[in-house]
């Protein structure tokens, strides 16, 4: 939930928190992560 949040928000100093979220156990919250990661990545590209 975090991750979509953060995704949504675009946060995007909070992407090192999201890249901590990649490592975790539950393959839920790596995977809401990822996506949070590539539309933080979408929103700060050229």
């Amino acid at each position: 939930m975090a991750a979509k949040l953060i995704a949504q928000r675009g946060l995007e100093d909070a992407l090192s928190a999201v890249l901590k979220m990649l490592e975790d156990s539950v393959p839920r919250v790596r995977a809401a992560a990822e996506r949070a990661a590539v539309r933080l990545c979408e929103r700060s590209g050229p």
